[in-house]
């Protein structure tokens, strides 16, 4: 935790260890006066609800390739935090439609007209997931 001397702003990023209730004892002084401030912080564990993929379609001429705009992840304190796309891990179910960090292409040999992508994103041992529909047009 640290107070900014110039604007008095506290900044402090929680561990895990510090889940729970955290008291804060603050004194400040001159060479005249001083005053303390204790409070206490109650850090809270968000837990992970789902993912939101985007663009949810997607159309991908054979040989081509388009990338994932964004991954979400929200959780259940109402909060959410942008995903970095090497983050998530990806399947197609379609052998000539292949994901790789957010990058989904298609072989010019595909005789597929459509696909669906699984985006999985890991975080504390729960998994959520969504899809990209790929609809595939000729070369």
């Amino acid at each position: 935790m640290t107070i900014n001397s110039s604007t008095g702003v506290i900044n402090w990023t929680p561990t895990e260890e510090q889940i729970g209730e955290n008291k804060v004892e603050i004194k400040v002084s001159d060479l005249y006066r001083s005053d303390t401030q204790s409070f206490t912080i109650i850090v809270s564990e968000t837990i992970l609800t789902s993912i939101e993929v985007l663009p949810t379609t997607m159309t991908i001429k054979k040989g081509g390739s388009q990338t994932i705009t964004s991954v979400t992840a929200y959780y259940d304190n109402d909060t959410s935090a942008n995903i970095a796309l090497s983050s998530c891990t990806y399947a197609s179910n379609k052998v000539n439609v292949t994901a790789t960090n957010g990058v989904i292409s298609v072989s010019a040999q595909c005789a597929d007209l459509a696909a669906t992508i699984t985006v999985s994103y890991t975080e504390d041992n729960i998994t959520k997931t969504d899809t990209v529909n790929v609809t595939i047009t000729g070369g």
